[in-house]
């Protein structure tokens, strides 16, 4: 008898799936529920997916399906799955926990909001991804870097932490690191976001050349990629930017896989 691997594609799509047939005795295969916010999950929780969807075809035997948030309100996922592994905001991860109410089975938490007893927690090792960021540029030469972050740190506290460990890791190799703290970006109205363009082109334009910049999410180093073309200012032979994931259709900017750790 042959069962078959669904693993979905880097779309995060359920529909859109790739088999793998391999052979396992009959009910001896392990059904793993992957829980996102939603259905279009971000690059981030794709990258996450493909991972562990490579993982389990490598080790057969599994059986993963992707199940957004909002389709599991009367699920007996205790009756159905043999572990969960949850990429959830800090209020998704609670309702699941009252649903599950005493938890048959173990549950990997990948999305790191809060802490609790029930769940094995997967968090990103933020300094060593600002310290790898920082080492990338200084292995290839460059001598000038900057950093493009949040406006304040209290939207997302990793902010600081990362800005650090990029600016100590070039100062150390004798470097001085610019700091940018681009507006917020959620505001669609037109005379906002303008302002915003404003802001990013005064501070680009006085980037010197081969300047290293390191973005803290994708739409930021999207925006400061768009606005160093506006200028006249190539990307990347002038101006190189690199950030903490990869979304398809982005500007051509470097990037590398976030490094992890079980806390």
């Amino acid at each position: 008898m042959h069962g078959t691997c669904v693993a979905p594609c880097v779309s995060g799509k359920i529909s859109e799936t790739m088999k793998v047939e391999h052979p396992f005795q009959p009910g001896k295969h392990k059904k793993v529920a992957f829980i996102t916010d939603s259905i279009d999950t971000p690059s981030f929780t794709q990258r996450i997916l493909s991972g562990i969807a490579e993982y389990m075809q490598k080790r057969r035997g599994f059986v993963l399906q992707q199940i957004p948030f909002a389709e599991i309100a009367n699920d007996t996922l205790n009756d159905r799955f043999d572990g969960i592994i949850s990429n959830l905001s800090a209020k998704h991860t609670r309702s699941l926990l009252d649903m599950l109410g005493e938890p048959k089975m173990p549950i990997v938490d990948t999305g790191a909001e809060i802490e609790d007893p029930l769940l094995i927690r997967v968090d990103v090792d933020i300094v060593r991804e600002g310290t790898m960021a920082a080492e990338w540029f200084l292995r290839r030469g460059f001598r000038n870097f900057a950093y493009c972050g949040f406006h304040g740190t209290t939207t997302y506290p990793c902010d600081e932490i990362l800005e650090n460990a990029f600016a100590s890791t070039v100062e150390k190799a004798g470097c001085q690191c610019l700091v940018f703290n681009m507006p917020p970006v959620t505001n669609e109205d037109k005379q906002y976001l303008h302002f915003v363009e404003l802001a990013v082109e005064e501070w680009t334009a006085t980037l010197p050349q081969r300047t290293a910049v390191f973005c803290i999410q994708d739409r930021r180093a999207a925006i400061l990629a768009q606005t160093c073309l506006t200028l006249g200012r190539a990307v990347p032979d002038d101006i190189a930017i690199t950030r903490t994931s990869k979304d398809r259709g982005m500007p051509p900017c470097a990037y590398w896989r976030t490094p992890s750790r079980i806390p």
